[in-house]
């Protein structure tokens, strides 16, 4: 497909319960990524129930912030250059 300039994986990677079912995750967003287009991916190290609300704090930051500073790049870099597509891959707690 090779038609994707970014994409961000922000939590998704937790809940694919195997090695095999991360790695294949992985290996489909690399798939859709133009050649030289980026791959960003960041995961949830506990359950639910096990976080603070200081954890709450730092997902929420990651996830907000991380979307817009990594899409906003991203589409700055596709309008210097005429066009792209962006897909952003996130999930909550």
């Amino acid at each position: 497909m090779n038609s994707v300039d970014a994409v961000l994986m922000l939590g998704p990677l937790y809940h694919l319960t195997n090695r095999q079912d991360r790695l294949k995750a992985l290996s489909e967003a690399r798939r859709v990524l133009k050649p030289g287009g980026r791959l960003s991916a960041r995961d949830v190290a506990k359950p639910f129930a096990e976080y603070t609300a200081a954890d709450f704090a730092h997902v929420l930051g990651v996830n907000l912030a991380g979307f817009f500073h990594v899409t906003q790049r991203a589409v700055r870099q596709m309008l210097a250059q005429g066009g792209g597509h962006v897909v952003n891959v996130t999930t909550t707690l």
